[in-house]
C-alpha cells in the first residue's frame, strides 16, 4: 500500500517538476533530489521516505501557482500543444462576445435614458395641472367685461391662454414622445431586420412589404363640441330623454370643450388615458432593464473581460469550454444580485432608474471578480448557521 502511495506521489512529483523547470518557478533542487532518493531506495527494494518527498512536493506546488496539480493531472498546462488550439478559439469566442455585450449593453443604457426623459417630461406636464389653468382662462373667457374693456384682467386672460397653450404643445409631443417610446424596439436593429423579413416576404407573395410598426404620428383626439352638441340636440325635440340638470350639465360641457376646441387646446381625459397607459408600460420596461437585463449583461461582460485578462497570462492553465461557462453563468447571477439591491421604488417615475449606471459599474465589478460577492454570501449563511446552532455559536 506504501508503495502504491510513493508511485502515485512519484507520478505527481513529475508533473509538477516538469512543469516548474519549464516554467522557471522551481524554488530550489529539493524537489528533484527527493524524487532521486525515492527511485534509488525503490531500486533498491526500500520505500523510501515519503515525508521527504510530501515536503518537497508542497514547496513546489506552493511556487507554481496559480496553476495546480490539478491543473497539470487534468492536461491544462500552457504548455499542452493538444489544449493549446481549443483555448484560442475560445478566447476568440469570448471576444466576441465582449463585443456584443458591449453593444448590447450601451444600446439598452441609451432606451433607458431615452424612456426616463420621456417619463420625466410627462411628469413636469402633470405637474403643471393643464385642466385647473383651462378652467380658470374658461371662467375669465366667460366675463364679457374682460374682453369689452380691455382691463387688466384682459391681459391676465392673454398671458393665461398663451401659457395653457404652450403647455397643451408640449403635453402633445410628451405624448407622442410617450408613444414612441413605448413601441421602440427592444433589441438592436429590430425595425432593420423586420423592415427586411418584411421586404423578403414582399418579394416572395409578389406583395408589397409593411412596416414592422406604425408608429404614433398624432394624437387622437374625440371632437367633444360636435359629439356634445348631437347629444343635446336629440335629446330635445319630443319626449324628454334627460332631466333639467342633465341638460345643464351637457351645455356646460358643450360650452367648455368648444371653448378648448376655439382655443386649439386638444388636453382632455382621452390625452391622459392614454399617456397614462403608456407611462405604465414605459415604467415596467425601465424597472425590468435596470434591475435584470442590464445588471445581468454587466455581471457577464465582467465575467468574460475576466476570462480573456485571464488567458492573456502564459503561466495559468488553459481554461475550457466547462469553466468558461461556470465562470460567464456565476459572472451574470452575481450582478442580478446586486441589481436586486439596487431596484428602484417606484414611487415616482421620474426616478425610476435613476443613477442606473452605479449597479452596472457594480455588476461589471462583481462579475470581474465573483468571488467577492460569493465569499459574502458564504459568511451570510455562516452566520445563519451559528445563529440557529447554540453550540456553534458558544464556540
Amino acid at each position: 500500500m506504501e508503495t502504491e502511495s510513493l508511485n502515485a506521489l512519484l507520478d505527481d512529483a513529475e508533473l509538477v517538476l516538469k512543469y516548474a523547470v519549464r516554467a522557471g518557478r522551481l524554488p530550489d533542487d529539493s524537489l528533484s533530489n527527493a524524487i532521486t532518493g525515492v527511485r534509488a531506495h525503490l531500486g533498491a527494494g526500500g520505500n523510501g521516505s515519503l515525508a521527504q518527498l510530501s515536503k518537497a512536493m508542497s514547496n513546489a506546488v506552493a511556487a507554481i501557482a496559480p496553476i495546480t496539480l490539478m491543473d497539470l493531472r487534468a492536461g491544462r498546462s500552457p504548455f499542452e500543444k493538444d489544449a493549446a488550439g481549443p483555448s484560442r478559439q475560445l478566447q476568440y469566442w469570448l471576444c466576441a462576445l465582449t463585443v456584443f455585450l458591449a453593444v448590447l449593453i450601451a444600446f439598452y443604457s441609451f432606451s433607458v435614458q431615452r424612456k426616463e426623459g420621456a417619463l420625466r417630461e410627462y411628469q413636469e406636464i402633470r405637474a403643471a395641472n393643464i385642466p385647473e389653468k383651462v378652467d380658470a382662462v374658461y371662467r375669465l373667457a366667460q366675463q364679457e367685461e374682460v374682453r369689452a374693456r380691455k382691463d387688466p384682467r384682459y391681459e391676465q386672460y392673454q398671458r393665461a391662454l398663451n401659457e395653457i397653450q404652450n403647455l397643451d404643445a408640449r403635453d402633445q409631443a410628451a405624448v407622442n414622445l410617450l408613444a414612441e417610446q413605448s413601441l421602440a424596439a427592444e433589441w438592436p436593429f429590430q425595425g432593420q431586420v423586420h423592415a427586411l423579413i418584411d421586404w423578403a416576404s414582399g418579394l416572395l407573395s409578389h406583395l408589397p412589404s409593411s412596416p414592422a410598426y406604425d408608429r404614433i404620428s398624432e394624437t387622437p383626439y374625440a371632437d367633444m363640441c360636435h359629439s356634445i352638441q348631437h347629444s343635446v340636440t336629440v335629446s330635445r325635440p319630443g319626449k324628454n330623454s334627460h332631466s333639467v340638470w342633465q341638460q345643464v350639465v351637457m351645455q356646460e360641457e358643450l360650452s367648455h370643450s368648444c371653448f378648448k376646441q376655439m382655443t386649439g387646446i386638444k388636453h382632455g381625459v382621452d390625452v391622459e388615458t392614454v399617456a397614462l397607459l403608456y407611462s405604465t408600460q414605459i415604467r415596467d420596461s425601465v424597472s425590468l432593464l435596470s434591475v435584470w437585463i442590464l445588471p445581468f449583461l454587466s455581471g457577464l461582460l465582467g465575467a468574460t473581460v475576466f476570462l480573456l485578462r485571464d488567458s492573456l497570462n502564459p503561466l495559468t492553465p488553459n481554461f475550457g469550454v466547462p469553466r468558461a461557462v461556470v465562470r460567464l453563468s456565476l459572472g451574470g447571477i452575481a450582478g442580478i444580485i446586486i441589481g436586486w439591491f439596487w431596484a428602484p421604488s417606484g414611487a415616482i417615475a421620474a426616478e425610476v432608474g435613476r443613477g442606473s449606471s452605479i449597479p452596472l459599474a457594480l455588476a461589471f465589478v462583481t462579475g470581474f471578480s465573483i468571488d467577492i460577492l460569493y465569499a459574502a454570501l458564504d459568511r451570510l449563511r455562516d452566520a445563519f448557521t451559528a445563529a440557529r446552532d447554540p453550540k456553534s455559536a458558544r464556540r
